[in-house]
This record gives C-alpha cells, sequence and structure tokens, in this order.
C-alpha cells in the first residue's frame, strides 16, 4: 500500500517573524566591549534595551560561546591578550569561528574608520561620539536583522556548504526544522540528532543546532501569528 505523506503547509523560504521593537530590545542579547566605561550602556538600559558590557573579554571561546545577538566592540585597548591586533584581532576570530552574533564595531579616534579594511569584516561601525539616536538606529536595525527566520536558514544553509554537506541532506535537515515548527516542539530533538549525524565537530555541532533551534522557536512564533 502506498501511503500519502501531507505536504508541509509551512513554506521554510517565506516564513518570517515581525517583533515589536520595544520586545525586541528586552529579548536581544547585547554586550558591549570596551576597555573604558561606556556611557553609552547606561542610557541603552534606560531605552529598555538588555545590555551589558565586558571591560576586558574572558576568553574568546567564551566570547563566542554566549552567542550574544549583538557585540559592540571597541578596536583599542581590548584582546590584546589574545592578539598584537587587539579588537581588530577579536572580530578576525568571531567570522573565522562562524559566530552569528552581528558585530558594531566602534572607536574614538578620528580617522574614517568606514575605510579601514578591519571594519569591512563588521555589520556596522559608529563613533563613540555618535548620538544616542544613531546608537539605537543602528542597533535596532541590526537586532531586526537577527531576530528572523531568514537570518537563521541562511545561516544553515551557508554552514552546510562551506562543510560539503549534501543537498539531499541539508534538504532533509530543513525538512525537519519544519516538521518541528508544524509541531511546536521547541527541543526538536530531530533536528539535533540529524545535525550530530552529519557533523562530527563537537563545537560545530552546537553551532548548527543552536541555529536550528532558534529557527524552530522563531518560525513557530511566526506561524502562530
Amino acid at each position: 500500500m502506498l501511503w500519502w505523506k501531507k505536504p508541509p503547509s509551512i513554506d521554510f523560504d517565506t516564513l518570517e517573524i515581525n517583533l515589536d521593537i520595544k520586545e525586541l530590545r528586552k529579548r536581544a542579547r547585547i554586550i558591549v566591549i570596551d576597555d573604558q566605561e561606556a556611557e553609552k550602556v547606561v542610557d541603552l538600559k534606560r531605552e529598555g534595551y538588555t545590555i551589558e558590557q565586558w571591560q576586558s573579554i574572558p576568553s574568546l571561546r567564551q566570547l563566542f560561546d554566549e552567542d550574544f545577538d549583538l557585540i559592540i566592540l571597541d578596536i583599542r585597548g581590548v584582546g590584546n591578550e589574545f592578539s598584537k591586533d587587539e579588537g581588530f584581532g577579536v572580530l578576525k576570530y568571531l567570522r573565522e569561528s562562524g559566530s552569528n552574533s552581528r558585530i558594531i564595531a566602534f572607536s574614538g579616534s578620528t580617522f574614517d574608520i568606514t575605510a579601514n579594511e578591519f571594519f569591512s569584516q563588521a555589520d556596522d561601525t559608529l563613533g563613540k561620539d555618535a548620538s544616542l539616536f544613531e546608537w539605537m538606529r543602528k542597533i535596532d536595525d541590526l537586532l531586526r536583522e537577527k531576530h528572523s527566520v531568514k537570518n537563521y536558514r541562511d545561516y544553515i544553509r551557508n554552514y552546510c556548504k562551506s562543510l560539503a554537506i549534501s543537498d539531499s541532506d541539508r534538504t532533509k535537515l530543513e525538512s525537519l526544522i519544519v516538521e518541528a515548527i508544524e509541531k511546536q516542539d521547541k527541543k526538536a530533538s530531530s533536528v539535533v540528532n540529524k545535525i550530530a549525524s552529519l557533523i562530527s565537530d563537537e563545537e560545530i555541532q552546537k553551532s548548527m543546532a543552536v541555529a536550528a533551534i532558534k529557527a524552530v522557536s522563531l518560525g513557530i512564533e511566526a506561524a502562530s501569528k
């Protein structure tokens, strides 16, 4: 007997969510990394952001594993225990490690930071003397981008491509994500198990699983609206 399988009711390619900006500011985790006291942190907390500051980095791996939604990174005076390039070295590490955090590079220097080759690796740039309005505008834009199904979908697809995972395995993985969304299964055990079967490196497994579970969580929220 042939069994007919009901097609998925959710299109992973078009599924999206539009969170209220006040809710997004509370939900997102932001870290400012600056060796000096960052006055804007206090101002941004008053505006409803969930934000903290590190004046030094405990370890690059810890920074990566924290999976902050947004990292606001000074280019000078931080990270010098890990790289002679200071903040530049931290930025390069995050990019080369496949971090899905959005990164704003900022500096108090007077040179044009948008023209610096290192700043091309950041998602945006800020001068320390920029107005609170400018900080909020850039932060909000990147938080909307980060907290989207598209972000996690693209992250998973790009990771699969970089790891030479076959199209058929990637498609199966995405089908399992859709099934988890339809079942409202936030743990997404079948998705996590599939990732474990495809990837041997435990750190990469973890990064991919985190992205997939967040895709499921946002997908459930989007599908319910």
